[in-house]
């Protein structure tokens, strides 16, 4: 009988291991890029202009005074801006693409109201509200290449993810 204790004590000695090992790997791919990410961003002391480059094409993105941004931190092609309340967050990825509603509808990873279509500049910006959600996604469009972006929350931000979009520029 005292054999079979110290075999059952291993046993929950492995098990709890385990369960720890699992949750470091968890945190090691969900949680440690965000801490990452949040660490290396910077404030744009004066209006900055945040470049975005791959496979040829490139993206031109206004960080305003007081907004922070990071880019990357893995890639040249992603960044994060957020309003200098810190409320807002916009999530950007340069990509080559022919379709740039797919390519929204793939970021959005649900359903999408219908798409709004502006001309902005040279670009076109098209832009949909993520169903059950305070969300707008969509992509400033020029040629061949789109910068898809998520801006959350949408409600109260309008009229700063338009002037953001506004100032995106857009070469393929």
């Amino acid at each position: 009988m005292s054999r079979r204790r110290p075999r059952a004590t291993l046993l929950i000695a492995l098990l709890a291991g385990g369960v720890v090992v699992a949750l470091v790997a968890v945190a090691a791919v969900f949680v440690a890029p965000q801490l990452i990410r949040a660490g290396a961003m910077k404030v744009a002391s004066t209006d900055t202009t945040v470049t975005l480059t791959t496979a040829g094409i490139r993206a031109d993105v206004p960080a305003p005074e007081g907004w922070a941004y990071v880019v990357g931190p893995f890639d040249d092609h992603t960044a994060t801006l957020r309003s200098p309340d810190g409320a807002m967050t916009v999530d950007v990825d340069l990509t080559a693409t022919d379709d740039a509603e797919q390519a929204v509808r793939s970021v959005a990873g649900g359903a999408v109201t219908p798409f709004d279509h502006e001309p902005v500049g040279g670009s076109t910006v098209l832009h949909a509200q993520i169903v059950g959600e305070d969300a707008i996604v969509g992509a400033v469009v020029s040629g061949g290449a789109a910068l898809v972006f998520t801006s959350r929350p949408a409600t109260g931000y309008d009229a700063q993810l338009a002037e953001l979009l506004a100032g995106i520029e857009v070469t393929s």
